[in-house]
């Protein structure tokens, strides 16, 4: 094979024909939607650590290789410890299906407590602000970190979508710092403020 044809040839086409054409190679599944039947059958898994191990699981929010599990604020640090423990022992259980043990191969399992209120932290808390106004601050290797503020309009494994001025901005999840609602506008002499 020539060098022109090695570099005409497309060596790591997407797996998604709906994936952007900067996204290239195999995913290995993480790229699924978030609500991929192995994503709820792992969720019942970690839910279900979290019944035995006694800590009351908040929410559960998939990123690419992450799964942060958040638990309420009055959570002790051995409670937490003791959690991540049972999903492992859950994980090794040979009765569980095997497509749920790659999880923990693929994803970094986090425990942690509610972020800042105004701060989007969680997919519920996603779905339930789209259309909002909201400010993206970015975080990149390259030292570029901006703010971008537009109206969310979605939020997945991989990515979060915002309309700025009727453009689409589309930015990596692990490229974000912080999503977070903008501050509340209140007018002069309002008695409620």
């Amino acid at each position: 094979m020539a060098m022109e044809e090695v570099d005409e040839k497309d060596l790591y086409p997407p797996t998604n024909p709906n994936q952007p054409a900067w996204r290239k190679g195999d995913l290995d599944g993480m790229d699924a939607p978030i609500d991929e039947g192995w994503r709820s059958e792992s969720e019942d898994l970690i839910r279900l650590a979290g019944v035995q191990s006694a800590v009351e699981i908040v929410s559960l929010t998939w990123s690419f290789a992450k799964v942060q599990v958040v638990v309420p604020g009055k959570t002790s640090s051995e409670d937490q410890s003791r959690l991540v423990k049972e999903i492992h022992s859950v994980w090794e259980d040979p009765r569980t299906p095997e497509i749920c043990c790659d999880v923990l191969e693929k994803h970094e399992i986090i425990v942690c407590t509610p972020g800042a209120p105004n701060v989007l932290s969680t997919q519920e808390q996603f779905d339930a602000y789209v259309g909002f106004d909201v400010s993206v601050q970015t975080v990149d290797p390259f030292k570029s970190n901006r703010v971008i503020e537009g109206k969310l309009v979605s939020r997945d494994a991989l990515e979060v979508k915002i309309n700025k001025k009727g453009r689409m901005v589309t930015i990596p999840n692990e490229m974000i710092g912080e999503v977070k609602l903008p501050k509340p506008k209140t007018e002069k002499g309002d008695p409620f403020n």
